[in-house]
């Protein structure tokens, strides 16, 4: 563990489209890249959210981590999300191909909760899932694995990044411009195919 990022923790979504200076912050350690690997998906998610918001060229982005989309049910909280402007996202890793179906559910149930509650006006974030399987498991065009992750990709209108593709991104010794990726959905982002 090398550096300490100041990430807002443990408030309500609405919160995050208001004055954020004031919200409460926790700091958390930023892993090397070797190390993305070894990481349970919580340090992980610590871990991405803390170099997002230090990579990203747009620096009115404001990342959040265990964010409250209903009070203060733990169940129902979002482990990531950035909010740009009006715009936000809502992440979470998915370990395996196997797991994609249930993250895809998990954010689907956070995002129409949003949907439901949403008095505040602020436009529906885009749902974005991190993938840490081995890109080679599921980019041959021959395998099952592939048509599924397209199919699901293109179904549900998430956006899929690999992991590798982010360690890839956070491993230029410069700022990213993460607004270009979160502009539409159903898209895949890997490092042997860009876009799919």
């Amino acid at each position: 563990m090398s550096e300490f990022e100041s990430i807002i923790t443990n408030v309500a979504f609405k919160d995050l489209f208001n004055n954020s200076q004031g919200l409460r912050k926790d700091f958390y350690a930023i892993s090397p890249l070797s190390e993305f690997n070894k990481l349970n998906n919580n340090d992980l998610t610590r871990t991405l959210a803390s170099m997002l918001q230090e990579k990203d060229s747009n620096r009115l982005a404001v990342y959040g981590l265990e964010i409250k989309s209903n009070g203060s049910s733990r169940s129902n909280r979002i482990p990531l999300v950035r909010v740009s402007g009006k715009k936000s996202s809502i992440w979470k890793i998915a370990s395996r191909i196997e797991d994609l179906e249930k993250t895809t559910t998990t954010l689907d149930n956070l995002y129409y909760f949003l949907r439901t509650h949403n008095k505040v006006g602020y436009l529906l974030p885009i749902k974005v899932i991190v993938l840490r399987a081995d890109e080679s498991s599921y980019l041959d065009r021959s395998s099952t694995n592939y048509l599924f992750v397209k199919e699901l990709v293109k179904k549900t209108g998430v956006i899929l990044f690999s992991l590798r593709f982010l360690a890839n991104l956070f491993a230029k010794n410069e700022h990213i411009a993460f607004d270009q990726y979160l502009n539409s959905s159903g898209n895949m982002y890997t490092v042997n195919l860009d876009i799919l």
